[in-house]
């Protein structure tokens, strides 16, 4: 015996793969999102990283600056053309500088570590930067770009694709819940025998057997009893939830869109102050220098001209690092990264 029996799947088997291949793209776009979020994750390290080592070069120099003054004065006043108290008060300055560098040296490495975890860099390997903070703000455009239609980024067409997902999820479950119509067909051979002898018209006697053939084929409709109201339920409920994600990104666009503008914004007209404030700082400490130089100031007034400067250049340097943040920022919410 041989039966045979095919599924006429009307409709289900297109379901089927409509919702297997709407899965994948939804996934395909929850891949390059997540992508975009790390890329900008290692662009934001890195600007810290190069932060830091900018601020570390401002207090090397700070402290070898100071360094050489207290070697000169020191030298007066062995000499006994300068008084203790100057070589003191740059004995501590001198103390506090190294005691800065040295916490922003532990900083620097740190980042430097984060780094390396993101990036996936084996701690025996070298770990070079390759630009200065200086140069990636140089290649960052002027201004804040425009907003743009929000119909780019991958985390709205992750989520739209959701959508998909859950629009064929639901009519997958319609088209399973319809009845089933199947073709069948079989064969089968029959051989049957008795023991006693049978006698023939001629009046001869011969075995009692037979061998039967049987072909049967046809369609099998099913109505089914479980028409999957709870599943269908939840697939619309699914259905409306997606829609609501849509929504919901959609406003978390246009929010980290407006907020990244107006950082990026404030971060370049932190900066345009700062270089000018900057330049004036050197300039004053410049002056004040000499003038202490030529016995017409105090070294308390350089040392203070001194911190006002560290102070202003690493103001500098930590608006310039946040204005670079902040271009990072607007290129994850205008759907890339720089």
């Amino acid at each position: 015996m041989a039966s045979v029996e095919w599924p006429l799947e009307l409709g289900r088997r297109r379901a089927r793969i409509s919702a297997a291949e709407r899965n994948i793209r939804a996934a395909e776009l929850g891949v390059a999102d997540q992508e975009r979020r790390l890329a900008a994750e290692v662009r934001t390290r890195y600007g810290a990283v190069l932060t830091g080592a900018r601020v570390l070069d401002v207090l090397a120099d700070m402290v070898e600056v100071t360094r050489q003054q207290r070697d000169l004065v020191a030298a007066r006043v062995d000499a006994g053309g300068a008084p203790a108290i100057e070589r003191d008060a740059l004995e501590i300055e001198l103390g506090r500088l190294e005691a800065d560098l040295a916490l922003q040296t532990g900083r620097v490495r740190a980042s430097v570590a984060e780094v390396r975890r993101i990036v996936a860099v084996p701690p025996d390997q070298p770990f070079v930067l390759r630009d200065t903070l200086e140069d990636v703000r140089r290649r960052m455009p002027p201004g804040a770009p425009a907003l743009r239609e929000s119909g780019e980024r991958s985390d709205l067409r992750e989520a739209r694709a959701q959508v998909a997902v859950a629009d064929a999820r639901v009519e997958q479950i319609r088209q399973e819940a319809r009845p089933a119509l199947k073709v069948f067909a079989g064969y089968m051979r029959m051989d049957n025998a008795f023991s006693q002898l049978g006698q023939t018209s001629a009046g001869t006697l011969e075995p009692v057997s037979g061998v039967f053939h049987y072909a049967t084929g046809g369609v099998k409709f099913t109505l089914p009893f479980n028409r999957a109201q709870g599943d269908a339920q939840a697939a619309r409920a699914a259905q409306a939830g997606a829609q609501a994600a849509v929504d919901a990104v959609s406003l978390t666009v246009d929010a980290e869109r407006r907020a990244a503008t107006a950082q990026l914004e404030a971060a370049q007209a932190a900066v345009r102050v700062l270089e000018t404030t900057r330049t004036r700082a050197k300039r004053l400490l410049d002056v004040v220098g000499q003038s202490y130089q030529l016995g017409r100031g105090t070294l308390a007034d350089v040392l203070a001209e001194r911190r006002r400067y560290v102070d202003v250049e690493r103001a500098y340097v930590e608006t310039a690092g946040a204005e670079y943040e902040a271009a990072v920022a607007m290129d994850v919410a205008m759907g890339g990264v720089r």
